[in-house]
């Protein structure tokens, strides 16, 4: 089963647990949110399975994450 992690990391915590959680799972891409950041439109993962791993800070999750999270779609047949 096909598997994308989106992250965003600040200090490398997010990253180290990210690489984790894919090597468990296998078959998994890692892909930084901050890459995506200049992506206009809907994301929709080419994946069975999506996940976000971050950081949350005192007040919830990054703009960044946030704004991110917004525009990810699924794709449904």
């Amino acid at each position: 089963m096909k598997t994308i992690i989106f992250l965003f990391t600040g200090i490398r915590n997010s990253l180290a647990a990210a690489k984790k959680i894919a090597a468990v799972l296998g078959d998994c891409k890692l892909i930084p949110i901050a890459s995506q950041k200049n992506i206009t439109g809907d994301t929709v993962p080419d994946a069975d399975r999506v996940g976000i791993v971050c950081p949350r800070y005192f007040s919830g999750l990054t703009l960044m994450v946030a704004a991110f999270a917004g525009n990810l779609k699924r794709f449904t047949n």
